[in-house]
């Protein structure tokens, strides 16, 4: 009996053996692991720390080179333009006449103005002789009849009342047509460019008059920038970001956040952002003031990203640290694609840290050619591993 106890467990021990140098042997074989299929996803290191085509980890918002400073002067409807002294164009100096009004009307207006002012005059006048001989009649008047006198001095004493609210009024309003009179020119408020002359300014899309006339600075940019309602908790006022070209990525400026508008909106057709899922986000407009701005064009678009120093030249690798785990002695490893596309525990020897990236720089155990995941409960040995190289898919593009 003990023998046959003993082959049995002699029989269990091989099958166990076998089963683990099976799962062995299955583990190091090639496997094609489609996207769905996958156990865990792993990204290139150099796509990681931003030496690949979508290597980098910053958000980046859009934006557009605008003027550090615009001036609308309105139209008013209510006055005639005589003569306009700027057209699109013309470089205006503050102090410098825009245009000014028609004053027939404006004299007109004062004339008519004037002589209500003295009708009103002569009115309280009457109001005034009216009051004294009401009083003077309620005096001889028998006790019958003091009523209704007193009734008609009340009446008579509020018609002088609101006869000279209505004298001061009108005062204000001719010491206001002489002042538009005397000063019927509108002068430039800043140093600048005249951008548009609108003689018949229409509405804009959001129905808001549009401006007489707009004057922008020169050569003073700065740029807006839009956020969503998601991200923009990420931005701060006082922040330094870099500026690069759509165009050329190696073309940068540095400036700093100096306004994020959470009051305004982004006007009406580029309000809603889209998301995957079709949701929508409402979007803020901020303010980025610029150290340099030569080699900007007004009205150019650009990338903004937080400057963490990304643009500093840097040697050896360094790795967001998040992408580093520890085991219960405290050695570092990150979870490895291997050849196989199996996932594989890879130590590594950690340099210095970056403290403002959050990276380690990484001394042996990784390459920029290797592929890793980001460590989760779904990192085990041998789950297998779908590979994403962005520098393969998206080579070539800008």
């Amino acid at each position: 009996m003990r023998k046959l106890l003993n082959f049995l467990l002699v029989l269990v021990l091989v099958g166990l053996v076998a089963g683990g140098v099976w799962k062995y042997y299955i583990q190091k074989q090639p496997v094609e692991v489609s996207q769905e299929d996958a156990d865990v996803y792993a990204n290139k290191v150099a796509d990681i720390v931003g030496s690949g085509v979508n290597g980098s980890v910053q958000n980046r918002y859009s934006g557009v080179v605008e003027t550090q400073q615009t001036l609308d002067v309105p139209y008013d409807e209510s006055k005639k333009v005589k003569t306009l002294f700027v057209q699109e164009g013309d470089h205006v100096n503050e102090g410098d006449p825009l245009f000014e009004f028609d004053t027939e009307d404006i004299q007109m207006s004062l004339d008519q103005a004037q002589l209500d002012l003295d009708r009103l005059i002569s009115q309280q006048e009457q109001n005034e002789k009216q009051l004294a001989t009401l009083q003077a009649d309620k005096a001889n008047a028998s006790e019958d009849q003091q009523l209704d006198y007193a009734i008609q001095i009340q009446s008579m004493q509020a018609s002088i009342k609101e006869n000279e609210y209505s004298q001061k009024s009108k005062s204000a309003e001719i010491e206001r047509i002489r002042a538009s009179l005397t000063d019927n020119k509108v002068y430039a408020e800043l140093t600048g460019r005249v951008l548009t002359v609108n003689e018949t300014p229409g509405y804009d899309n959001n129905g808001n008059r549009k401006p007489f006339i707009t004057i922008i600075t020169e050569g003073d940019f700065r740029i807006k920038g839009t956020v969503n309602e998601t991200n923009v908790w990420a931005i701060a006022v006082g922040s330094q970001v870099l500026i690069r070209s759509r165009i050329h990525e190696d073309e940068t400026w540095v400036g700093t956040i100096t306004l994020v508008d959470m009051q305004n909106k982004v006007s009406s057709g580029d309000q809603f952002y889209y998301g995957p899922q079709g949701e929508t986000s409402t979007k803020y407009p901020f303010y980025v003031e610029l150290e340099n701005s030569e080699g900007l064009m007004l009205g150019q678009h650009v990338f903004i990203e937080m400057d963490f120093g990304q643009e500093e030249e840097v040697t050896g690798l360094w790795l967001d640290a998040g992408y580093i785990a520890f085991d219960e002695e405290g050695n570092s490893f990150v979870w490895l694609a291997d050849a196989t596309n199996h996932l594989t525990k890879r130590p590594v020897t950690l340099g210095e840290m970056d403290y403002d990236l959050y990276r380690y720089e990484i001394l042996e155990g990784l390459g920029e050619e290797d592929f890793i995941a980001y460590p989760d409960e779904a990192c085990e040995e041998g789950a297998t591993v779908y590979k994403f190289d962005a520098s393969a898919r998206y080579g070539g593009m800008e």
